[in-house]
């Protein structure tokens, strides 16, 4: 029987596979392991077949998750091996899918209704792009209701939405080491940590990545619970609840690294935007609108060691007096920064046996909370814009026009602002307390600046595989400009230089858009939207007829492909193979036909990217020649009335028995007819029901399982006995 090969898997190396996932049901691998992602029903690759194949082979493997909603059915509760229940991956795969708003893995078809949760990494290291994974529910005291990540993970241009019901981890636990770039985790539920949990000595760290509108119930963590070391830059801290406990945006136990990023509008008992022990290091950020309705710390609540530089916390809120912008128990350093603007409990507040240092800092109701060092600090209102886009990948407070943080500053040797503008920019007009620094996150440009327009207007499409080089320009300008990609992504392959070459060769197919910008010496800046499609090439295999074979005889014939570079792994679409005959991966046909006939079948080539061609064959099998020999020595032993005794000599051994043929003269003339057939072996027949007195003239010849018969015997004439 034919070899049933999965449409669209494609084995790149001995060591390495990807497969292409073309069925949205959860039905598990009929054999995992084998290299062939298919289910009990041929050629169909589901999602939980692939990971049973990924997992069972060794090597970094690849799954194709086209658009789609793959939703787990299988109701196996807490097995790690993929069985059932949540997807297992236990070995390094990277899945790839169409992309957030197109590819959908969920544990149920609405949240809250779910009993498990949807991804379990269980070791490895991974990659997931381009999906939404959403609805797991995960009660009790389990950990991770949309994903639970127990080895290396990176996550990238995905959103891990509408999660609930884990004691720990409602959007994602971390056990081990998460990457998340380009990241939504929005809308989830957990006791703790209800956006993502971080546990003890293990790694988070977020960049581009919004955690959003999250929620515990009681407990700490609305938006990040943290017991590990956490990172977080140009990331979005926002609208995350934590009622009636710490740490409605971040809760952390031991400090982390923020940078380039917003806390805002998240609610808490203590610590409305972030509450942290241990060392937090805040810069470049801005911490903005986020209250605190039972105790203090609206901004934030820091019992360890805060250290803030070039950062604005502005707007926050906190029960009576208890540092509405600010409360801090441990030490506090305030470099460059703002606290301003509480609603309530005051801008600034320290605790029994804190000590509080601030240098270039602009707190708006007085420094009464700084006990330690004072350096060239400022009062009053720093008249800030609102909390809004003003460039660069978070929200921000603009200086307005007269605001006295402008060139007030020290740098503290950091090169940009919140925005990635440059910083310090020297309005020459106002006199420098430093370097010429602002105040804050917000770093004002010295000048307007002039319109950037971006060359070309649009870019030529391309082909996967084949080189692509293209010069994006600023025009009209003489100036110098780095470039970079600030949305969406390039193509796998391609890359973009800081002088504006986009260059390599993609390796998919499809349509891609994406944001560049062109930004000068003095922060300015202009963008341009591209698309660009890739095309698959013409993948055409071998067109020259196939050989002919012979039933029982070995058969071999290879079947080639071009128009791409690398390999290319071969299956047959359509049709079918003589029987005894398979397809290998390679291209090879091979193999020992059983059966006679003409076949005709399709033989499909997939490259690495995914890209198809497809060729018609047909195999026509002959059936095997006759070659056993003749019976000899045929004669009388007995001649009766009515009957005649024959005897001969059997000169094959492959035959399955003998035919008698007899005819009523010497000369026959074609005029004989079977009047016996023995079995194999036999030497010896008697004719019976034969007249008396009469001439018969006879003849044998050996017969085989085709029914095909050997040379006659000599002939041998005999009259019967007469009455």
């Amino acid at each position: 029987m034919a070899i049933l090969m999965l449409f669209g898997s494609l084995v790149q190396e001995s060591r390495a596979a990807s497969f292409t996932v073309n069925s949205t049901l959860d039905i598990p691998d009929y054999d995992a392991g084998d290299g062939i992602c298919q289910t009990i029903n041929a050629r169909q690759c589901t999602l939980r077949a692939a990971i049973s194949e990924a997992n069972a082979l060794a090597g970094d493997d690849i799954i194709f998750l086209p658009a789609g909603t793959y939703l787990t059915t299988r109701s196996t509760f807490g097995d790690d091996a993929n069985v059932g229940g949540d997807f297992d991956i236990t070995s390094n795969i990277t899945i790839n899918g169409a992309g957030a708003g197109s590819t959908f893995i969920q544990a149920a078809s609405s949240a809250g209704v779910a009993t498990e949760r949807v991804l379990h990494f269980v070791s490895g290291t991974s990659t997931v792009k381009g999906v939404t994974v959403r609805y797991g529910r995960h009660a009790g005291t389990a950990f991770g209701a949309g994903i639970y990540n127990g080895g290396t993970l990176t996550l990238t241009n995905s959103t891990v939405s509408d999660n609930s019901g884990a004691f720990a981890g409602g959007g994602i636990y971390n056990l081990g080491t998460l990457t998340l770039t380009n990241v939504i985790s929005t809308g989830n539920q957990a006791s703790l940590g209800a956006g993502i949990f971080n546990e003890y000595s293990s790694v988070i760290m977020l960049a581009q990545t919004g955690i959003t509108n999250n929620a515990t119930s009681f407990a700490e963590g609305g938006g990040i619970y943290n017991l590990g070391t956490m990172t977080v830059t140009d990331s979005t801290i926002r609208g995350n609840t934590a009622y009636g406990s710490r740490g409605g945006g971040i809760y952390s136990l031991s400090g982390g690294v923020i940078s380039n990023s917003i806390v805002g509008t998240n609610h808490a008992g203590e610590g409305g935007g972030i509450f942290s022990v241990g060392t937090l290091t805040v810069t470049n950020s801005t911490v903005s609108g986020n209250s605190a309705e039972d105790y203090g710390g609206g901004g934030i609540l820091s019992s360890g060691m805060l250290t803030m530089t070039n950062s604005t916390v502005n707007g926050n809120s906190g029960a009576f007096i208890s540092g509405g912008g600010i409360l801090i128990s441990g030490v506090g350093n305030l470099n460059n920064t703002i606290v301003a603007n509480s609603f309530s409990g005051g801008d600034c507040v320290g605790g029994s046996g804190a000590t509080i240092n601030a240098q270039y800092s602009l707190i708006e109701d007085g420094l009464g909370c700084v006990n330690g060092s004072k350096i060239n600090n400022l009062t009053g209102d720093p008249l800030l814009g609102p909390l809004q886009d003003n460039g660069g990948p978070t929200l921000t407070h603009a200086l307005l026009t007269g605001s006295p943080a402008i060139d007030k500053g020290s740098s503290f040797s950091l090169t940009t602002d919140q925005r990635g503008l440059l910083r310090p920019v020297d309005i020459t007009s106002i006199s420098n307390a430093s370097d010429g620094a602002d105040i804050g996150a917000f770093e004002a440009q010295a000048a307007a600046c002039p319109t950037i327009t971006l060359s070309p207007s649009s870019l030529p499409n391309g082909t996967v595989g084949s080189a692509y080089d293209q010069t994006i320009t600023v025009e009209g300008s003489s100036d110098s400009f780095g470039f970079a990609v600030t949305g969406g992504s390039l193509p796998d392959g391609l890359t973009l230089s800081s002088d504006g070459v986009i260059s390599g060769s993609p390796s998919a197919a499809g349509s891609f858009t994406f944001t560049i910008t062109a930004t000068n010496a003095t922060g300015c800046a202009g963008s341009r939207e591209y698309t660009i499609s890739f095309s698959c090439p013409s993948i055409t295999l071998s067109s020259a007829p196939l050989a002919d074979g012979t039933v029982n005889s070995p058969y071999s014939q290879t079947i080639s492909a071009t128009g791409s570079d690398g390999g290319f792994g071969f299956t047959v679409t359509g049709g079918s193979l003589p029987a005894g005959l398979s397809l290998d991966l390679p291209g090879e046909i091979s193999g020992t036909p059983t059966t006679a006939g003409t076949f005709n079948f399709t033989v499909t080539a997939t490259n690495a990217s995914g890209c198809t061609g497809s060729q018609d064959y047909s195999i026509t099998v002959n059936s095997a020649s006759v070659s056993f020999d003749p019976p000899t020595d045929l004669r009388i032993d007995n001649t009766g009335v009515n009957s005649v005794s024959l005897r001969w000599t059997d000169n094959s051994r492959t035959e399955t028995g003998f035919i008698i043929q007899m005819c009523q003269n010497k000369r026959c003339s074609g005029n004989n007819v079977v009047v016996g057939q023995t079995d194999v072996n036999a030497t010896t027949f008697l004719v019976t029901g034969l007249l008396p007195n009469r001439l018969y003239t006879f003849r044998v010849a050996a017969v085989n399982s085709a029914g095909e018969l050997s040379g006659f015997s000599n002939s041998v004439t005999v009259k019967t006995l007469r009455l």
